[in-house]
């Protein structure tokens, strides 16, 4: 068994980041692909529904790309936040047993 003591903070910040804007990309095209049909709205208002419809095509890039851009500042904010209070707990607590195992290069 090894001791995770300590994460790279800017390394989760990067890759929380990606992973967010993964997310954030995809939940921006289910979002879109809902607006573009009024009759699936069912909790937001109509008024706005109605709006974000007019803007037709737009839509399928202005929402995905929102929701990459958002994910990509949530995530590395959030991974950066997220690994210093690991790092911060871990020198109470002794870090997180992990088992390593080492690949054979075969797959």
């Amino acid at each position: 068994m090894r001791i995770l003591k300590k994460i790279g903070i800017l390394s989760a910040g990067y890759t929380l980041a990606i992973l967010y804007s993964i997310f954030g990309f995809l939940e921006g095209l289910a979002f879109a692909l809902q607006i573009r049909n009024p009759s699936l709205i069912t909790e937001i208002d109509t008024k706005v529904a109605e709006i974000l419809s007019n803007l037709g095509s737009w839509i399928f890039l202005i929402l995905p790309i929102s929701g990459i851009l958002i994910g990509l500042i949530a995530g590395f904010i959030g991974g950066v936040i997220i690994a210093f209070l690991y790092n911060s707990v871990a020198r109470f607590s002794g870090g997180i047993k992990i088992e390593l195992v080492e690949s054979s290069g075969k797959k």
